[in-house]
């Protein structure tokens, strides 16, 4: 009998294993996926197998973060209402980066200085394409070939879920934290934030994607761990 029930939980979890493996693999995230197929994998519809593959990593009434280091990728995920703008902020050491995904890619750093971050140029908005055809996943490939990251723009896929693809050395350093602030739909002027953080990276205006925001005091030690 023992052996009966050993047998028929092994092949309840290779049956299990099986199924998520064909999840993954249809998703397009699987390990050892080359980057033109995790790329087109970034269409803005979080389906049932990446879910399964990527870890939540934080979840409120508002917002779910998700994420998985799987070696020379992260890929991050943020599911809330319909949003206007996702904005993720990555920190290693005294650097902050911000990933803006709204219609177009943008991003900027900020370098810390007597205890404040200013920012080190602006943001320079770029792919615009929603379709996901071969010039637009060319498009998305050559951004990150070159950013280290690259997301779906919020008018793709479905209204609220928005992917990210990092490359696991965009910032130098032992540890890279994320920070997450939303700017949704029904309410432009509130902005959502993980964790909340209305003068770091929930401040409105470097959601909204101003590059002037100077003397921003972001408390990275509070912020998820991602690598």
């Amino acid at each position: 009998m023992t052996k009966l029930l050993s047998v028929g939980v092994a092949m309840k979890a290779f049956l299990i294993l099986t199924i998520l493996a064909i999840g993954l693999i249809l998703s397009g995230i699987a390990f050892g996926q080359d980057l033109e197929t995790r790329i087109k994998a970034i269409d803005g519809v979080l389906k049932d197998g990446e879910v399964a593959y990527l870890e939540k990593r934080a979840a409120t009434d508002e917002i779910t973060i998700l994420s998985r280091d799987d070696g020379e990728f992260i890929s991050i995920a943020v599911k809330t209402a319909p949003h206007f703008v996702a904005s993720i902020c990555l920190a290693s050491a005294d650097d902050v980066i911000v990933l803006h995904a709204s219609a177009a890619l943008g991003e900027l750093e900020y370098l810390k200085k007597d205890g404040a971050w200013d920012p080190n140029g602006k943001f320079e908005w770029k792919v615009r394409d929603t379709s996901m055809g071969p010039e637009a996943i060319q498009q998305r490939t050559d951004y990150f070939q070159m950013n280290k990251w690259v997301a779906n723009t919020t008018p793709m896929g479905t209204k609220g879920e928005t992917e990210f693809l990092v490359r696991k050395d965009i910032l130098s350093g032992e540890d890279l934290m994320l920070a997450v602030g939303i700017m949704p739909e029904s309410d432009p002027e509130k902005i959502i934030s993980f964790p909340e953080e209305p003068a770091g990276c929930g401040d409105r205006m470097l959601v909204s994607g101003n590059s002037e925001r100077k003397g921003m005091r972001f408390d990275t030690s509070s912020w998820i761990r991602i690598r």
